[in-house]
């Protein structure tokens, strides 16, 4: 059923469980495991019919690279995008469509910007 180092959602109800040991037992398994959040040691019998909702993740200590690459890219770019502005004062002139001569730049970050109010169009 399950063996050592598997990882499986849904044995507890809130979290997963790093499996110890599975031993089968007539009709049921008993089920020992660690729970990945608290660090408990958790001890189950489950019949075969209760193991169904039970789902194994993975194994422990093994990284799986099955992921959704599209969703990764999407994820890191937006992360990208939001810490930006810290490293490039001009971000968002560099990422728009507007190509802006060097006074206008000048012009709005030494002198409209700090003003308590603006009322300039360039």
């Amino acid at each position: 059923m399950f063996e050592p180092k598997d990882v499986v959602r849904n044995l507890m109800p809130d979290q997963d469980v790093e499996i110890t040991s599975c031993t089968k037992l007539g009709g049921s398994w008993a089920i020992v495991g660690i729970g990945l959040n608290s660090r408990q040691e958790v001890s189950v019998i489950k019949a075969e019919g209760q193991l169904e909702g039970v789902e194994k993740l993975g194994r422990s200590g093994i990284i799986d690279f099955k992921g959704d690459p599209v969703g990764f890219k999407l994820w890191i770019e937006s992360r990208r995008i939001q810490t930006a502005f810290q490293f490039d004062p001009l971000f968002a002139v560099n990422c728009s469509i507007v190509d802006p001569l060097p006074h206008q730049v000048e012009a709005v970050y030494s002198y409209l910007l700090p003003l308590p109010t603006i009322r300039f169009l360039l």
